[in-house]
Protein backbone atom coordinates (compact mmCIF):
# COMPACT_ATOMS: atom_id res chain seq x y z
CA UNK A 1 0.00 0.00 0.00
CA UNK A 2 1.93 3.57 -1.27
CA UNK A 3 0.78 6.88 0.31
CA UNK A 4 1.52 9.41 -2.25
CA UNK A 5 0.01 12.07 -0.03
CA UNK A 6 0.18 13.12 3.58
CA UNK A 7 -4.04 15.20 3.09
CA UNK A 8 -5.65 12.34 0.71
CA UNK A 9 -7.45 9.04 1.71
CA UNK A 10 -5.60 6.35 -0.33
CA UNK A 11 -7.82 2.81 -0.94
CA UNK A 12 -5.74 -0.39 -0.64
CA UNK A 13 -6.08 -2.86 -2.51
CA UNK A 14 -8.65 -4.43 -0.37
CA UNK A 15 -10.82 -0.96 -0.56
CA UNK A 16 -10.21 -0.19 2.60
CA UNK A 17 -9.49 3.52 3.22
CA UNK A 18 -5.76 4.33 4.32
CA UNK A 19 -5.22 7.70 6.18
CA UNK A 20 -1.90 9.41 6.19
CA UNK A 21 0.38 7.86 9.50
CA UNK A 22 -2.21 5.06 10.69
CA UNK A 23 -0.52 1.88 10.58
CA UNK A 24 -2.93 -0.72 8.84
CA UNK A 25 -4.12 -3.21 11.05
CA UNK A 26 -2.61 -6.59 9.81
CA UNK A 27 -5.51 -8.69 10.63
CA UNK A 28 -8.13 -6.57 8.06
CA UNK A 29 -11.46 -9.48 8.84
CA UNK A 30 -10.90 -9.03 12.88
CA UNK A 31 -11.91 -6.53 14.95
CA UNK A 32 -9.54 -6.19 17.40
CA UNK A 33 -7.12 -3.50 17.69
CA UNK A 34 -10.51 -1.72 16.50
CA UNK A 35 -11.60 1.46 18.41
CA UNK A 36 -15.25 1.80 18.78
CA UNK A 37 -18.20 4.82 20.84
CA UNK A 38 -21.09 3.17 22.19
CA UNK A 39 -23.94 5.24 22.13
CA UNK A 40 -27.32 4.91 24.27
CA UNK A 41 -30.83 6.42 22.77
CA UNK A 42 -32.78 9.53 24.09
CA UNK A 43 -36.01 10.24 25.14
CA UNK A 44 -36.09 11.96 22.09
CA UNK A 45 -34.78 9.58 20.05
CA UNK A 46 -31.41 10.82 19.75
CA UNK A 47 -28.29 9.12 20.28
CA UNK A 48 -25.96 9.91 23.19
CA UNK A 49 -22.37 9.26 23.14
CA UNK A 50 -21.89 6.51 26.36
CA UNK A 51 -18.41 4.67 25.78
CA UNK A 52 -15.10 4.81 24.11
CA UNK A 53 -12.74 2.05 23.81
CA UNK A 54 -10.93 -1.15 22.27
CA UNK A 55 -11.69 -4.81 21.16
CA UNK A 56 -8.70 -6.24 22.70
CA UNK A 57 -9.09 -9.89 21.86
CA UNK A 58 -11.75 -12.40 20.35
CA UNK A 59 -13.02 -15.27 21.65
CA UNK A 60 -15.08 -18.49 20.63
CA UNK A 61 -18.53 -18.28 19.24
CA UNK A 62 -18.43 -14.79 18.47
CA UNK A 63 -17.63 -13.27 21.84
CA UNK A 64 -14.71 -10.20 22.27
CA UNK A 65 -12.88 -8.58 25.17
CA UNK A 66 -13.45 -4.99 24.71
CA UNK A 67 -11.88 -2.47 27.05
CA UNK A 68 -12.96 0.73 28.21
CA UNK A 69 -11.44 4.50 28.66
CA UNK A 70 -12.27 7.17 31.16
CA UNK A 71 -13.62 9.97 28.99
CA UNK A 72 -11.06 12.82 31.04
CA UNK A 73 -8.00 10.87 30.69
CA UNK A 74 -8.21 8.45 28.21
CA UNK A 75 -6.53 6.01 30.11
CA UNK A 76 -8.30 1.93 30.31
CA UNK A 77 -10.81 1.40 33.29
CA UNK A 78 -12.92 -1.15 32.58
CA UNK A 79 -12.61 -4.31 30.49
CA UNK A 80 -16.17 -6.42 29.39
CA UNK A 81 -17.27 -9.05 26.78
CA UNK A 82 -20.10 -8.18 24.40
CA UNK A 83 -21.25 -10.51 20.81
CA UNK A 84 -20.83 -9.34 17.93
CA UNK A 85 -24.24 -9.18 17.28
CA UNK A 86 -24.05 -6.06 19.90
CA UNK A 87 -21.59 -4.62 17.76
CA UNK A 88 -22.84 -4.91 14.34
CA UNK A 89 -25.98 -2.48 15.49
CA UNK A 90 -24.54 0.79 14.03
CA UNK A 91 -26.93 2.93 15.91
CA UNK A 92 -25.32 1.51 19.49
CA UNK A 93 -21.43 1.07 17.72
CA UNK A 94 -19.12 2.73 15.46
CA UNK A 95 -16.24 0.93 15.15
CA UNK A 96 -13.18 2.51 13.74
CA UNK A 97 -9.52 1.38 12.11
CA UNK A 98 -8.01 2.41 15.71
CA UNK A 99 -7.65 4.97 18.82
CA UNK A 100 -6.53 8.00 16.49
CA UNK A 101 -10.03 7.44 14.12
CA UNK A 102 -11.94 7.63 16.58
CA UNK A 103 -10.07 10.67 18.32
CA UNK A 104 -10.95 12.53 14.99
CA UNK A 105 -14.95 11.07 14.75
CA UNK A 106 -15.35 12.69 18.45
CA UNK A 107 -13.82 16.14 17.38
CA UNK A 108 -15.76 16.49 14.39
CA UNK A 109 -19.24 14.39 15.47
CA UNK A 110 -19.68 14.97 19.58
CA UNK A 111 -21.66 18.25 19.06
CA UNK A 112 -23.86 16.12 17.14
CA UNK A 113 -23.81 13.36 19.07
CA UNK A 114 -24.51 14.89 22.87
CA UNK A 115 -27.55 16.73 21.91
CA UNK A 116 -30.58 15.66 23.48
CA UNK A 117 -32.80 18.38 21.63
CA UNK A 118 -32.56 18.65 18.03
CA UNK A 119 -30.50 21.38 16.27
CA UNK A 120 -32.12 24.39 15.23
CA UNK A 121 -30.78 26.23 11.98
Amino acid sequence: MSMKSRTTVQKSADGMASYPGNIPNPKRNSLVGRAFHTFTETEHNKHRLQYQGQITDQLPDGYYVVEFFDWLTGYPTWSGIVHISDMADTRKWHIYDDIEHMATAYKIHHRNWERDEPVSE
